[in-house]
């Protein structure tokens, strides 16, 4: 579904059931400016993950808050 809203800017996931395995999807939002993981099930390396590919793709400043 993430692959059909690429210019998408902001998207708040707080409190649903994403866990580290769901991460790998946002690589393709590369507009992507804001992001809201609060409450979710991602964990340091998940995170860590997920803020790697933000830097590959994003070339301006994006804001992750969990």
């Amino acid at each position: 579904m993430l692959e059909n809203l690429p210019s998408l800017l902001s998207l708040n996931l707080n409190r649903s059931m994403l866990s580290d395995d769901g991460c790998e999807n946002f690589a393709r939002l590369t507009n992507l400016e804001s992001l809201n993981l609060d409450s979710c099930r991602i964990c340091d390396e998940g995170l860590a993950n997920l803020t790697g590919e933000f830097n590959s793709q994003i070339s301006g400043e994006a804001v992750i808050s969990y």
